[in-house]
This record gives C-alpha cells, sequence and structure tokens, in this order.
C-alpha cells in the first residue's frame, strides 16, 4: 500500500490518506471478498489476521 511505503512493518505511519483512495481499497476489497455480506467480511478478516501473524 502506498501510504506504508518506506516504512517498516514495525513503523507506525501517519500518512494522511484522501477518502477516494480509501474507498478504492474498499471497492476493490469488497471485488475480492463481497465484504457486503457475512461471509465475505468474515474471510476478509480470516485473511487479514493471517497477514498480521
Amino acid at each position: 500500500m502506498e501510504a506504508r511505503k518506506g516504512y517498516g512493518d514495525s513503523i507506525s505511519s501517519s500518512e494522511l490518506l484522501s477518502k477516494e483512495r480509501i474507498m478504492k481499497y474498499y471497492i476493490r476489497i469488497n471485488e475480492k471478498y463481497g465484504i457486503d455480506t457475512d461471509e465475505g467480511l468474515r474471510a476478509y478478516i480470516h485473511d487479514m489476521i493471517d497477514k498480521a501473524s
């Protein structure tokens, strides 16, 4: 993700994101997971937890 460029995994970022970038991100996530359904949202959360582990 562009807001994380130049930051290590353990370094927090205070980069501001525009509403448009946030909207585009969630549109892509919804296309991939279908987060507008319970099952899709669970799959997205599961994947994010796995990536954080």
